[in-house]
């Protein structure tokens, strides 16, 4: 089967089950509460993406001072806390790994 027909069909699948949300509550019919509650989804859905990222190296678990990505991820944890700032917060956690990674 032809991967593009593939990607096409479920790309469509995909603009078709999301779009439905929308048109089935309609524009502004989204309770404040739900509204509310939807503001910390990417602060929830993050740090489940990040976390296997800095635990995980070659393909197990690697907890201990040796694995430099926990050390990024705090000083990342801790600019992003403190600046609020996206950017800010890869470039901090991006430049503690590098550094730690060239000195040892």
């Amino acid at each position: 089967m032809n991967p593009w027909l593939i990607i096409s069909v479920i790309g469509i699948g995909t603009v078709l089950l999301r779009g439905s949300f929308l048109a089935i509550l309609g524009p502004g019919s989204i309770p404040p509460a739900l509204e509310r509650a939807l503001r910390f989804v990417p602060a929830a859905v993050f740090p489940a993406i990040a976390l296997p990222a800095v635990l995980v190296v070659d393909g197990s678990y690697a907890i201990g001072f040796d694995n430099y990505r926990i050390y990024a991820a705090v000083v990342a944890g801790v600019v992003g806390y403190r600046t609020k700032n996206l950017s800010f917060t890869m470039v901090a956690g991006l430049a503690t790994l590098w550094v730690l990674e060239g000195l040892f």
